[in-house]
């Protein structure tokens, strides 16, 4: 595979190379295409910096296509150069006005300098350019949670759900706010939707598990965190949760089990010494047939 992409970048630099050797002045949209597809294959193997410097050559021949300043914009955003990445974006969108992805990757490029109100009002654009962007609405959402604006939040994300019900991130997001909002049993329906479409959407999980713990519900948060587990044995806040609520059920076998694993995966938690005395505590309970249960069996 790098060796395909890296004889595409081959061909497009020397198609490019070609271009400007000819003796009559150079088409500059041909050698402006042939120098964003070698770019494109740089970035793809990784190669960003070649990539930025072949996109710059691109946007000193065209400085006027915003198909130039979006994609140098991607590029340098992927390396973590925001600001740089931000003045190209705004070039694009003052060059294409109705570019629905460049306003929607200048909210995000905001949302990383930290001016979530700039990046609200670029997916707003975004949408607006495009009812069917439900990405950009979803993004206006997450930032109106960040901004604590949870009631609104949840407008964006039903409105995103009307577009894409099958958006998992979306239904477990609602769900989020929804718990932030008190509001646990419209929380619990978003975490079950998320995983009938997605069972192996460990966060939901294991925020199923703490609304279900915090709100008197064992069962559930049981079944819960041991599905998480199941998925991501190194969720150690789930193993420590876990192991109290099999204790309270007076399963001292597994809750033993998990209060050692977690002593084993986390020695430096500030929890330790809790959980030693957990362990201290379950002697008293435990038969003398689960002294010799082994850690692997967890």
């Amino acid at each position: 595979m790098r060796a395909s992409r890296e004889r595409e970048a081959h061909l497009a630099f020397g198609r490019a190379s070609e271009l400007y050797a000819v003796r009559d002045q150079p088409n500059s949209t041909k050698v402006t295409r042939c120098l964003l597809n070698q770019a494109h294959c740089l970035s793809r193997l990784g190669e960003t910096q070649r990539a930025t410097a072949v996109y710059s050559q691109a946007m000193q021949l065209s400085p006027h296509d915003p198909t130039v300043s979006f994609s140098l914009a991607n590029t340098l955003f992927s390396s973590k150069q925001y600001d740089s990445a931000l003045d190209l974006y705004r070039v694009a969108v003052s060059i294409q006005p109705d570019h629905d992805r460049a306003w929607f990757n200048l909210g995000h490029t905001l949302k990383a300098l930290d001016d979530l109100e700039g990046a609200a009002f670029c997916f707003r654009r975004a949408f607006t350019l495009n009812a069917t962007f439900y990405k950009a609405r979803f993004m206006l959402a997450h930032v109106l949670s960040l901004q604590g604006n949870d009631k609104a939040a949840v407008r964006e994300y039903e409105q995103t759900l009307r577009i894409s019900p099958k958006y998992s991130k979306a239904h477990y997001n609602l769900g989020n706010c929804h718990w932030k909002q008190g509001d646990s049993e419209r929380a619990i329906r978003c975490y079950r939707k998320v995983l009938k479409l997605d069972p192996t959407y460990d966060k939901a999980w294991v925020a199923l598990g703490h609304v279900a713990q915090r709100t008197n519900r064992p069962t559930l948060a049981t079944q819960a965190f041991r599905e998480a587990l199941t998925l991501r044995p190194d969720l150690i806040g789930c193993r420590i949760e876990l192991a109290r609520l099999l204790e309270q059920a007076g399963d001292y076998q597994n809750a033993l089990l998990h209060y050692r694993v977690y002593l084993r995966d986390a020695p430096d938690s500030a929890q330790f010494e809790e959980v030693k005395d957990a362990l201290m505590r379950l002697r008293r309970h435990r038969p003398t047939s689960v002294r010799r249960a082994k850690l692997q069996h967890v």
